[in-house]
């Protein structure tokens, strides 16, 4: 099983991941084997370390107005906290896509170590910025690339 949200549906996996790591929750079989969250990211839940992708643009309203966090920066630091995963990070390649007219840089990082894998997507797609948390054209080839060592 492979979970993967977008704003909302993402913020409540999210939460869900860290309700499975409880030790009071019977264990879900089969367990769940990455995650992917793409946009706004309010949680406090440190618990479910979990191989995750998580895609931001370089700035977002969305994030901006719903969790003071317009980079992503805050929603970084968490999953790079619930990961256990050191500051250091090297660049990986991830396709790209076009959107507006215009190339978007996926800015893909990998951190390490971790005690779960963790990547951090910085893309430059600022489209639809006014549609919440929109869908970016690399979002769904990096998650692929992603989680296919967990196939």
């Amino acid at each position: 099983m492979f979970l993967v949200g977008n704003g909302s549906d993402g913020r409540a996996l999210t939460n869900w991941i860290s309700y499975l790591a409880s030790p009071s929750t019977p264990p879900l079989v089969p367990p769940p084997r990455a995650y992917a969250m793409v946009g706004t990211v309010i949680g406090s839940a440190r618990n479910g370390a979990l191989p995750t992708i998580f895609i931001h643009p370089l700035t977002s309203r969305n994030s901006a107005s719903l969790a003071s966090d317009a980079d992503g920066t805050k929603a970084l630091a968490y999953f790079r906290t619930r990961n256990t995963c050191a500051e250091t990070s090297v660049p990986v390649t991830a396709a790209s896509c076009v959107a507006g007219g215009m190339a978007v840089d996926p800015g893909c990082v990998d951190f390490d170590p971790c005690a779960q894998p963790f990547r951090f997507c910085h893309h430059s797609d600022l489209t639809n910025q006014n549609a919440g948390d929109p869908w970016t054209c690399m979002a769904s080839p990096a998650i692929f690339q992603f989680f296919e060592p967990y196939l």
